[in-house]
């Protein structure tokens, strides 16, 4: 995973927050593989947290995860 990609991920995780998700955490990196964790008590079935993730996950490229094409989008 490029630095680039990693710019875009971190980019996402704010727009989360800035969307009302407060308390969404920045994204971790390992194994060139990307995950979001959800804090625990954090409603991700929301509709607050599905219009945001609906807004946010635009910002990450095409066909990696957590993209609007990747399927389910993770």
């Amino acid at each position: 995973m490029s630095t680039h990609d990693q710019a875009d991920y971190l980019k996402a995780a704010e727009c989360m927050r800035s969307h009302g998700i407060a308390g969404f955490a920045d994204p971790v990196f390992s194994g060139g593989n990307v995950n979001f964790p959800i804090p625990s008590g954090m409603d991700a079935n929301s509709t607050q947290f599905r219009r945001a993730r609906e807004i946010c996950e635009l910002l990450v490229p095409p066909g990696l995860p957590y993209s609007k094409s990747a399927e389910g989008g993770q």
